[in-house]
Order: structure tokens, then C-alpha cells, then sequence
């Protein structure tokens, strides 16, 4: 008989707990994918406080390939427990029996009972929300496209819209900016002979994907207090940038691109004060002045 792994109860608790957030930290090739099915499992079969239908499930991961995984794993096994589908029994037992078994005495149900609850989420399976974040965003948004205003014919993935709205906005302030009256007409010389355009633009683009509360930069820097709401949020990131490394210390691509991160931020923060402002009329925008900038 295979003997049980060494964190056993740590993963039964995090498969059958339910009255409070549960956070799993592992490498690679452990075993999260299973340990989510599972959840998602006894989440269909408690009884207490009452069990989840299928299409109240939301599993979310970030690839299309683990997504599709993560739904087949769970068909898989609503379809042992259900008694379609044929598991490889240990010796002396009938397939399935030890999970259906497992299930009746965790929540009080007959064989009947589970089988019963498989072939319904089997039945509602395609319409769980068990996919990748973006499909799950674009479906909340498919409900609600007055309230977001976006057409309600738009298409999961297609980020032509942001683009179109980030591209219109972008234009509209190099407009002002690359003028012969534009503000900052010796820092913007500076800056395009170290750097090309199209790459400063992707820069932007990438920065408005960050959660910055814009709102509150611009109130603040109209009061005088923007470099203190900067150097928060600033050192907000940098914190966030350390505790991934930390949790992480693979050398993989991922891993170095948050060290550069960190190192790019901290550059920041340790620049002379005057090297970084923040104009309200630009909505909060970071403004990195080029003389301030070594190498």
C-alpha cells in the first residue's frame, strides 16, 4: 500500500475548508491542480452549510492549457464518482469505491447521494466558471456592458478595445507634449536620444496596467503632498517585488524580471526629490525627469 505523503492532513484541510480564506504555496509538479479539483470536489458534496452547484464554482487559473487541465481533471473525477468512467482500483477494491466512501463519511451521504450530485455538475459542467482570469473578466463584463460601456459584441481576448483607448489617449497628450510649446521640450530632447519613441510608449502602456490611484495623486499633488503618496506607493511595490522574490528564489525568467523590478524601483526612490514630480494636470502621471537618470 502507497503511503500517504507527508503533508496528507495539510492538504485535506485545504480541500475541506470553507469557513475562511486558504493559501497554498508550492513548487512545480506538486500537486495544486489536484488539491484544487478536490476542493472543488467536497465543495459539490458538503452538506454544511450546503452544497455548491457546479455553476457557482469559480476556478481560475492563467493559461488556456492549464484551464482546460483543471476542467478535464474535474470531469474526470465527477465521472468516477458517478460511475461513468473506470478508476484504477487498488487491490481488493472496486473503482472508485475509496473516494465515494471517503465523501459518504466526511458528509453524512449515501453512494446514491454522491452519484446523484456528480451527474448534475456533470450535466452543468460547461457552464462553471472554470477557465483563465481574463475569459472570467470578459464574461462579467458581457453581463454588465452598459455599466463598463463597452459594446456587448466584443470578443474574450480581443484587447483591441484597451489598445484603441490607450492609443487615443497616448496620442492626444504627445500631442501636447512634442509641440513647440510643449512644457518639457529639453526634457523630452533628452530623453528621445537615449530612447525611441515606440519603446517609451510601451513603457506607458505597461505602467497603466498598474493599480495606481490616480485620483488621490492628483489630490494630494494639488495640496502639496504628492511626494509622500508617491513614496508610498513606491515602497508598496517594492515590499510586494521582495516578498515574491523571497517566496521564489528560482533563477527563471520570471524571477529575474521582478529582481530588475525592484532595482528600478529603488532607483526611483533613492533619487534627489526634485527628480521625480507630479503634475495634477496630467492626472497623476509619473513624471521622470531624464537629468536625474546615471548610465
Amino acid at each position: 500500500m502507497t503511503a500517504p505523503p507527508a503533508d496528507d492532513r495539510e492538504r485535506r484541510l485545504a480541500t475541506t475548508t470553507f469557513e475562511r480564506n486558504v493559501v497554498v504555496t508550492a513548487g512545480a509538479g506538486t500537486g495544486k491542480t489536484t488539491l484544487l479539483v478536490e476542493r472543488c470536489v467536497n465543495l459539490l458534496m458538503r452538506r454544511e452549510p450546503a452544497p455548491v452547484r457546479v455553476t457557482e464554482l469559480v476556478a481560475l487559473t492563467f493559461t488556456n492549457k492549464a484551464a482546460n487541465e483543471m476542467k478535464a481533471r474535474l470531469r474526470d473525477r465527477l465521472e468516477v464518482l458517478a460511475g461513468t468512467r473506470a478508476a484504477p482500483p487498488r487491490p481488493g477494491e472496486d473503482a472508485g469505491t475509496e473516494e465515494t466512501g471517503a465523501l459518504c463519511e466526511r458528509y453524512g451521504l449515501t453512494p446514491d447521494d454522491v452519484r446523484d450530485r456528480a451527474h448534475k455538475a456533470l450535466a452543468d459542467l460547461e457552464r462553471a466558471q472554470i477557465g483563465t482570469i481574463h475569459g472570467f473578466a470578459a464574461s462579467l463584463l458581457r453581463l454588465y456592458p452598459l455599466e463598463t460601456g463597452l459594446d456587448p459584441g466584443f470578443r474574450e481576448g480581443d484587447e483591441r478595445l484597451l489598445r484603441r483607448h490607450f492609443d487615443t489617449s497616448w496620442g492626444l497628450w504627445l500631442d501636447g507634449e512634442l509641440s513647440s510649446t510643449g512644457p518639457r521640450t529639453g526634457e523630452w530632447k533628452q530623453v528621445l536620444a537615449r530612447f525611441p519613441l515606440e519603446q517609451i510608449g510601451e513603457l506607458a502602456q505597461g505602467l497603466c496596467a498598474e493599480n495606481v490611484d490616480l485620483e488621490t495623486i492628483r489630490r494630494n499633488g494639488a495640496s502639496g503632498d504628492s511626494a509622500d503618496v508617491l513614496g508610498k506607493w513606491l515602497r508598496g511595490l517594492e515590499k510586494t517585488v521582495t516578498d515574491l522574490i523571497a517566496r521564489h528564489p528560482q533563477q527563471r525568467k520570471n524571477e529575474q524580471a521582478l529582481a530588475v523590478a525592484r532595482e528600478v524601483v529603488q532607483s526611483i526612490r533613492s533619487a534627489p526629490a526634485e527628480a521625480v514630480a507630479v503634475d495634477p494636470d496630467d492626472l497623476g502621471l509619473l513624471q521622470w525627469k531624464p537629468s536625474s537618470v546615471k548610465g
